[in-house]
């Protein structure tokens, strides 16, 4: 059986659903395959909110420690990481290492 990405038109959520007539009578709208199914949508959220309760904060950091991380770092996250700092604390040993 085929499956469809829709979106019910009533309860406004996107999923998976059996692609027949049936589903579409009960008000499932057919949406394009890169629209997040509810699920994924939820998950997505979910990671965004432990990120950013994991995120190394420099400012909770010595300047010593927050230039090991940012050497060690990959590229996009030493550039995260210093420009916190220059918007925080802009600790001149931190921006300027």
């Amino acid at each position: 059986m085929a499956l469809m990405r829709a979106k019910h038109n009533v309860l406004n959520v996107v999923a998976e659903v059996p692609d027949n007539d049936y589903y579409r009578d009960k008000g499932w709208e057919k949406v394009s395959d890169d629209t997040p199914t509810y699920a994924e949508a939820d998950l997505a959220a979910e990671g965004d909110a432990f990120r950013a309760r994991v995120e190394f904060d420099p400012a909770a950091h010595k300047a010593e420690e927050v230039v090991a991380y940012v050497a060690d770092a990959p590229e996009a996250e030493a550039a995260r990481v210093l420009e916190a700092e220059k918007s925080g604390k802009a600790r001149k040993s931190v921006v300027e290492s």
